[in-house]
């Protein structure tokens, strides 16, 4: 049985419905006659995509430009999901079979479902009277995540072998300033800002007795290890470290970086 759309729309639930994976698993037919990798399915990208559908039935317009949320990309974006790249392709139709039958008339659908680079997609259709629907489909190109945890702990070993060849005694690995400077990096991202200003003053509240006192450091940057050349590292006073380690998705600075946040500190 298919879950009426016109529930899940409103709430902008992340679950994929029967309907939206059938054009998923048509699209993915078409890759797999070609020799192509599957799709996919990405449940934060049809949100993304189902939100955009229902917006064009609300406000009676069809278009990939939104006067709120503005392009596919922004929208992605918007919604937090790390990205290189999205393109959107839009179409009416009665059925998950007749959209998809439709839009392969359009050669730049036809290429794009099939394009390696594509890695995710995401499907989001509304109907107000579960007859004709809007349909936005939703193919991205992800910032390929990582695992940021042995990336922190690789990287403190790292620092830790220049330390001994210095004779500087080993520095820590802190949860309390890695929670810390991950939201400092966050607000970096948010804003599109290398600059923290007060967060980490903020931040650091909570846990100050600890401290005796500690800097900070921050970057946007491609590679984590770059990090590493800073002389502060060296300082022997600082024994504990925190990492804030976040893929870049804001709009005003280009895809693909990290936002780093350093914290040094000396316990008390």
């Amino acid at each position: 049985m298919l879950i009426p759309l016109a529930f899940i729309i409103p709430c902008f639930a992340q679950d994929i419905a029967p309907i939206e994976q059938t054009v998923i698993d048509l699209i993915n037919a078409e890759r797999e006659a070609l020799g192509r990798p599957l799709l996919e399915a990405d449940g934060a990208l049809s949100g993304v995509a189902r939100s955009h559908s229902y917006e064009m039935v609300k406000e009676n317009y069809f278009g990939h430009k939104s006067r709120t949320t503005g392009g596919p990309l922004d929208r992605a974006r918007q919604a937090r999901i790390p990205t290189k790249s999205v393109y959107e392709h839009i179409t009416k139709a009665t059925s998950a079979i007749k959209a998809h039958q439709q839009l392969m008339l359009d050669k730049a659908y036809s290429s794009n479902i099939v394009e390696r680079d594509y890695e995710r997609i995401g499907v989001g259709m509304f109907s107000p009277d579960e007859e004709n629907y809007h349909v936005t489909i939703l193919l991205s190109v992800p910032i390929h995540s990582k695992n940021f945890d042995k990336l922190m702990t690789d990287f403190v070993a790292g620092v830790n072998a220049d330390r001994r060849s210095l004779n500087l005694p080993e520095m820590e690995l802190s949860k309390d300033l890695n929670r810390v400077a991950l939201d400092a990096a966050r607000f970096m991202n948010q804003k599109g800002l290398l600059f923290v200003g007060d967060t980490i003053t903020t931040g650091m509240k909570s846990i100050e007795l600890s401290y005796r006192s500690y800097r900070t450091k921050y970057w946007f940057i491609t590679s984590i290890e770059k990090a590493r050349k800073e002389k502060l590292l060296s300082e022997a006073i600082y024994t504990l470290i925190g990492l804030g380690v976040l893929p870049n998705d804001n709009p005003k600075k280009g895809a693909g970086s990290l936002w780093v946040v350093m914290i040094l500190a000396q316990p008390k």
